[in-house]
């Protein structure tokens, strides 16, 4: 008797599991087909002094939020080699672009001089470069239909 109270529990706790099983499956994103819609932004970062400061990064997703509202954005810190990835998750596809200061002394702000130019480094998808301001939407934006990795190079506000 005892030993069919064993089998009744195994057998119960693998009906249970095979139920976990499907409903996972039945929910998860692919079931639901967004595998196909959605895509993984990432950008790699170099250029900044290693193991020193964080990178603060904006990706937009249109012109008209372009240096406003970002879409998402975070800091990360510098790395041992002057870099990082920004992991800006999953997104619907689309027209992108990723803006990047270089917080140096990491007091979560781009640090302007007198005229308002930035004093500590900054970087735009495309290595795009601003003239007498930030980049335009059209230099930086990028077509994002499959995951992606965006290589943006800091560089001084002024060269």
């Amino acid at each position: 008797m005892h030993t069919c109270k064993i089998i009744s529990s195994r057998a119960r706790a693998l009906k249970i599991l095979c139920l976990v099983i499907l409903l996972t499956i039945s929910y998860s994103p692919a079931s639901w087909g967004e595998t196909e819609s959605a895509i993984v932004i990432r950008a790699l970062v170099t250029g900044a002094e290693p193991g020193k400061g964080q990178l603060l990064g904006s990706l937009f997703n249109s012109e008209q939020s372009y240096m406003k509202v970002p879409f998402a954005s975070f800091d990360v810190a510098v790395n041992e080699h002057g870099s990082a990835i920004l992991d800006f998750g999953v997104h619907p596809k689309g027209e992108y672009a990723v803006v990047v200061a270089y917080d140096r002394d990491g007091d979560g702000e781009l640090d302007t001089g007198f005229l308002g130019i930035p004093t500590e480094k900054i970087g735009y998808s495309n290595n795009a470069r601003g003239r007498f301001g930030p980049a335009k939407w059209a230099d930086t934006k990028f077509s994002a239909e499959e995951d992606v990795v965006v290589e943006i190079r800091m560089k001084p506000a002024r060269d």
